[in-house]
């Protein structure tokens, strides 16, 4: 083989490997924006969960300070009827 031969497939053959290797880095490409749409997804998907569970936290800590309230007020009845009845008994 000739100088001008041996370039020419050495070229061809080079030509040919980042042919592959483009091929190859574009197919990572398409994989890699798959998995990013995927993980784009997923994450908005954690963020309505993340906020519907934010969302109900706050309605139990109000529940909760309703009825810790509702409690109070109970309680302070309770103390009051007991201090009446305490008042009648000693009459």
């Amino acid at each position: 083989m000739d100088i001008p031969t041996k370039i020419g497939s050495a070229i061809t053959a080079l030509q040919t490997h980042v042919g592959a290797l483009q091929r190859s880095l574009e197919d990572q490409i398409n994989k890699l924006r798959s998995e990013k749409s995927h993980l784009l997804a997923q994450s908005e998907s954690f963020a309505e969960i993340v906020a519907t569970r934010d969302c109900r936290i706050e309605e139990l800590e109000e529940q909760n300070r309703r009825q810790a309230r509702r409690i109070e007020f109970l309680e302070s009845r309770q103390a009051e009827a007991d201090r009446r009845e305490s008042v009648a008994n000693s009459m």
